[in-house]
């Protein structure tokens, strides 16, 4: 994994899993099709990144969300907090930070936040603690 602007690439990522489980990757989701009892779900292309920013998960979650707009070009980024069933209520705080965040940062940075989501993942007994 090397962290080089030459180096970086885009993703099409493309999932199978139970239709019953929330299936999540960076980008929203292109296309769900549902056979037998499984979802493939395929993301829409991500930008060019490391690696190492690549993420996806498949687990049953109940979620909590708004929209904030982005400060130059005025559309919205969806912002979605997503918890153990029973436990999303303990991610308001975190969605509120977030909301508050991403105009912060997208002020600092002088660009509009790159991506038209952002997700947090609220998940118990995480081995590698954060990312």
């Amino acid at each position: 994994c090397w962290d080089e602007p030459k180096c970086k690439a885009t993703f099409d990522v493309t999932l199978i899993a139970s239709a019953e489980l929330d299936i999540l990757s960076n980008m929203p989701e292109k296309c769900r099709v549902v056979t037998d009892g499984l979802a493939t779900v395929s993301f829409e292309t991500s930008p060019k990144m490391s690696t190492y920013l690549l993420a996806w998960t498949i687990a049953k979650f109940d979620v909590i969300q708004r929209t904030v707009k982005k400060m130059r070009s005025g559309e919205e980024t969806l912002v979605r907090v997503f918890a153990a069933e029973g436990k999303v209520k303990e991610g308001e705080f975190a969605l509120d930070v977030a909301c508050r965040c991403l105009p912060m940062y997208e002020e600092f940075f002088g660009c509009d936040y790159v991506l038209p989501k952002c997700d947090l993942l609220a998940i118990p007994d995480f081995a590698a603690g954060a990312m």
